[in-house]
């Protein structure tokens, strides 16, 4: 695109559809040229292949240091004629074997296989491209978080706000409870207030119910008692529905309390125009940035799968332990 003239017609997807097409064609090309950008902007296959790889390779080494356990699941020492064990697989076990004559190495896999990188060399680096990938990565994952709140879309990680929460959530899933508990976790923290996409977190509707105890109760004023108190929070949900009936029969006008937020219309065509007039989104090498130098096109980039692999197992063992960490 080199252009925001509408009267230009554009050479690469085309929509043939013309102006009397129906709604799902209008539809079919809208998904199509947004997968496109994301194919094109936001995964990077290269990025993805690495990953695979190295969750596999670590996979196997996990697999393998599995199978050097005994039958009381320790660990021998690897030096020939040593019947040394350890309880872990550990610093103490490599350190006991580097002792002995030939001591015994085990070579780590290349930290290079373990970490998440773009391959992109010093001649091809295109700062501007990387910066508007990152934008468009690191933007499309909090839409997806929103998304999925709005959607009830339970599958989705709309509460994963803390990675040991999210861990911790995982692995009740899909470990700790029962199939029928997993699945009213994952799909019971969300409630729908009206129709379409307008689901809301459960902590989200409890403050509402708050609000509306907290105005019960100052309507008491110095009538208010433990028991007169203890009956507004059972029938709160009995009266909450009446109030919305009452104010819904007799059409009652309620002011959201939602911000309206001005059109960004005008702002975005800026943003958009300079865009396409520095031609943003096509790879140009050497073009470098001052204060944003070697920007990186992805969150991932430079993210090391091995010490998330020692983060989780660590967790396990706390879990194991009933030790959970804060």
């Amino acid at each position: 695109m080199k252009s925001l003239d509408p009267k230009e017609k554009p050479t690469q997807n085309v929509f043939v559809g013309g102006e009397n097409a129906s709604n799902q064609q209008k539809k079919h090309y809208l998904r199509k040229i947004a997968t496109a950008v994301v194919d094109d902007y936001v995964v990077d296959q290269d990025r993805n292949t690495n990953i695979m790889r190295s969750v596999q390779v670590l996979e196997h080494e996990q697999h393998a240091k599995e199978q050097q356990a005994d039958q009381h699941g320790r660990y021998p020492c690897r030096s020939p004629g040593c019947s040394k064990t350890f309880a872990h697989d550990g610093k103490l076990r490599r350190e006991h074997e580097a002792k002995h004559n030939p001591p015994i190495v085990i070579d780590d896999p290349p930290l290079s296989m373990l970490t998440i990188d773009s391959q992109i060399t010093e001649e091809k680096r295109d700062d501007m491209l990387a910066y508007q990938k990152s934008i468009l990565d690191y933007g499309m994952l909090i839409l997806n978080f929103w998304d999925a709140i709005s959607e009830g879309d339970g599958e989705r990680g709309s509460a994963t706000k803390y990675s040991l929460e999210a861990l911790y959530l995982m692995f009740q899933v899909y470990a700790l409870l029962s199939p029928q508990a997993a699945h009213r976790l994952v799909w019971n923290r969300g409630v729908k207030v009206k129709l379409g996409s307008s689901n809301i977190p459960l902590d989200l509707l409890l403050e509402f119910f708050n609000k509306v105890i907290k105005e019960a109760v100052k309507k008491l004023g110095p009538s208010a008692t433990p028991k007169s108190l203890d009956r507004i929070c059972n029938s709160l949900g009995i009266t909450t529905a009446l109030m919305k009936r009452f104010d819904s029969n007799l059409s009652v006008f309620r002011r959201s309390g939602k911000h309206i937020q001005r059109s960004a219309k005008s702002d975005t065509e800026k943003v958009v125009n300079e865009l396409v007039k520095h031609n943003a989104f096509t790879h140009t090498p050497g073009r470098k940035y001052t204060f944003y130098s070697k920007m990186k096109p992805s969150l991932l980039c430079g993210f090391n799968l091995h010490k998330m692999f020692s983060w989780v197992n660590d967790h396990k063992r706390h879990m194991i332990l009933y030790r959970r960490a804060r």
